[in-house]
């Protein structure tokens, strides 16, 4: 099966090197370059991972491409932090990902609607291959099957729970502070909602478009607020930013505007970051990004292993059981490279 992906994890690379490498895949991405090359690539990129998954005849070929491509974009050595698949393999990992078996919160749920949007996108750009398009067809379809598979998975403790955890160890009386929700973002919405049930009486969500999320904010009593409310974000106890922002949008230089007393909690959930690292220097800012939340959840989450490699174990079976359907198909056609196939 001619599919390749082409990537770096929170296993692979720390932080600031996933950062970099997201939005050099995003510049290509959206850049002009594919018009010289028969490469239409998917590109998934979360706070986890940022991949390109990609199918040619020339898959050699075709990965130097896209290697040449990020090191046009990528000023220093970062080779020997990638991974690369081919084939089943890939075909395996994709499946994993997407059953949220290899994310730093196992079973995570967010991933599969991040896998969807990422194949909707890239269908929505390019002609893509038929086996671009039944490789995540068939890993969005093994997806749901292992989570309703294993219902064992959906009480793992969630990245909500263990954020509710941190701040409430952090302030004792969390549930009188001010809390900032930067970004109209899906894992934003959950964090909001499982506040919610815990009683929080002070939370506003910021958004560039504050419209679009009323409805949402009277079902959980939030307040509403545009960009500008950033310039003041000092006057929370709490921001968690879960943005798509390319940028940062609290700045390191803000270090010499700032002074206060009270202890501020930083959260910052995004890739590209939302928050300037350099502002962990201030000794009332407690500043963590994904990587270190996802550090205390894993420690949590490892009575659930005989689950998740059960899990595993399945996804294995799934994607051999779906490449011998598909390589039975290709057997019936005329041998050429298949364009655009209808979505299932």
């Amino acid at each position: 099966m001619r599919i390749g992906v082409l990537g770096i994890n929170y296993k692979s690379s720390d932080v600031s090197l996933r950062e970099i490498f997201a939005k050099a895949c995003q510049r290509i991405f959206t850049g002009s370059k594919w018009e010289l090359f028969s490469i239409n690539p998917v590109l998934l990129s979360t706070c986890n991972r940022t991949e390109m998954y990609f199918s040619s005849r020339d898959l050699a070929g075709a990965h130097s491409t896209l290697l040449q491509f990020l090191r046009e974009e990528i000023p220093f050595g970062f080779e020997d932090r990638l991974y690369s698949m081919f084939g089943e393999e890939c075909f395996n990992h994709l499946a994993r990902v997407t059953s949220g078996l290899d994310s730093s919160i196992l079973a995570e749920t967010e991933i599969q609607q991040q896998v969807k949007k990422a194949y909707t996108v890239a269908s929505s750009l390019f002609l893509l291959p038929s086996p671009i398009h039944f490789l995540f067809q068939k890993c969005l379809k093994i997806g749901k099957e292992v989570r309703s598979t294993f219902c064992t998975l959906r009480i793992v403790p969630t990245l909500e729970n263990v954020i509710f955890q941190v701040c409430n160890s952090l302030f004792p009386d969390l549930r009188e502070k001010k809390i900032l929700f930067v970004g109209n973002s899906q894992i934003n919405r959950k964090i909001i909602s499982f506040f919610s049930k815990k009683m929080m009486k002070d939370m506003t969500l910021c958004t560039r478009w504050p419209a679009s999320s009323e409805r949402f904010a009277r079902e959980y009593s939030l307040k509403l607020a545009g960009r500008s409310i950033l310039s003041s974000w000092d006057q929370f106890s709490m921001v968690i930013f879960g943005s798509l922002e390319q940028d940062y949008l609290l700045r390191g230089e803000e270090l010499e505007n700032i002074n206060m007393e009270e202890n501020k909690v930083l959260l910052d959930l995004s890739i590209p970051r939302n928050v300037d690292p350099a502002l962990a220097r201030h000794p009332n800012i407690t500043l963590l990004n994904i990587d270190q939340l996802s550090d205390l959840l894993g420690k949590r989450q490892d009575k659930y292993q005989q689950e998740a490699q059960q899990s595993e174990d399945l996804v294995r079976w799934l994607v051999e059981k779906q490449i011998a359907i598909f390589q039975e198909k290709e057997s019936f056609k005329t041998p050429h490279f298949q364009g655009n196939v209808e979505m299932v």
